[in-house]
């Protein structure tokens, strides 16, 4: 179960589930709200005209009942297929893929439970996520600008401190306010718990050789969650989203931390935020 979701998810490779997909697990018996199925196959078939739309080497197919994505390599042959009806997710790997099928299959899989929280209305933010008692900060900013980095940091000066997810947690609106999430799918790098916090602030980062912390204002703040949000593939679905990003902008202080490559830059925030402690 994640963020309260009831997941069935049937898949080949732990190469990056292996280290936490158990702590995720449920006893309940009830049936799953929705299911992921991976295939590996040696042929993959699929009448190529008349899609819906393309978008590169992808093609789109779009009814009432169903919707297929394929992916095509260079020499016309379909690598990657997603079927989605309903609540199921059926993912289809072609087996040349060879040593990318683990890493492929763990993307596409992830991809694939963000479409199911856009359903939820729950929303993914491209962040590292750190627990201190019940309350989570998250460090928003493009790869390798140093939000791991600052995690670990903080981690580092507080050994109480968690990392619920260190590449796109959950935020989810509940009766207890904002609520942060972990899930199985956290980067490269795996670091997730199976526990949840509320959301305290949501920090954009940028390098800099001074830590200089500047509160955003509304524009600022819709700007940078559109940048760093999971979107969904159809535009429709953002509705599903607007409750959630209405109350992360009109409730959550947002800020902008241009930070040094340092320790010193986590004991700035913990002074901030958790000066009590």
């Amino acid at each position: 179960m994640v963020a309260g979701i009831t997941l069935r998810l049937d898949y080949h490779f732990d190469t990056f589930l292996n280290e936490s997909i158990d702590y995720y697990r449920s006893s309940s018996k009830r049936k799953a709200d929705y299911s992921i199925t991976s295939h590996i196959c040696d042929i993959i078939e699929q009448d190529l005209s008349h899609p819906t739309f393309t978008y590169k080497n992808r093609f789109v197919f779009e009814t009432s009942e169903e919707s297929i994505i394929v992916s095509v390599n260079k020499d016309g042959v379909i690598t990657h297929k997603i079927i989605v009806k309903e609540t199921e997710y059926e993912i289809y790997l072609h087996s040349s893929l060879g040593d990318k099928l683990a890493e492929l299959e763990y993307l596409l899989s992830g991809i694939c439970f963000y479409e199911i929280c856009l359903k939820e209305s729950i929303l993914t933010l491209h962040a590292s996520a750190v627990k201190i008692k019940n309350e989570v900060l998250l460090f928003s900013a493009p790869s390798q600008t140093g939000k791991s980095t600052l995690a670990d940091f903080v981690c580092q000066l507080n050994k109480t401190a968690v990392i619920l997810n260190d590449d796109k947690p959950l935020i989810k609106r509940t009766s207890k306010g904002l609520m942060v999430y972990g899930s199985p799918w956290s980067g490269k790098r795996t670091t997730n718990t199976n526990a949840s916090g509320k959301l305290k602030a949501i920090l954009f980062l940028s390098q800099g050789k001074e830590n200089i912390l500047t509160e955003l204002s509304t524009a600022q703040k819709i700007t940078q969650l559109f940048r760093n949000i999971y979107r969904p593939r159809e535009e429709c679905s953002l509705e599903k989203l607007a409750l959630t990003m209405d109350e992360v902008i009109t409730t959550i202080p947002i800020y902008s931390y241009r930070f040094q490559y340092h320790v010193d830059s986590a004991k700035v925030l913990l002074d901030k935020f958790w000066s009590s402690l």
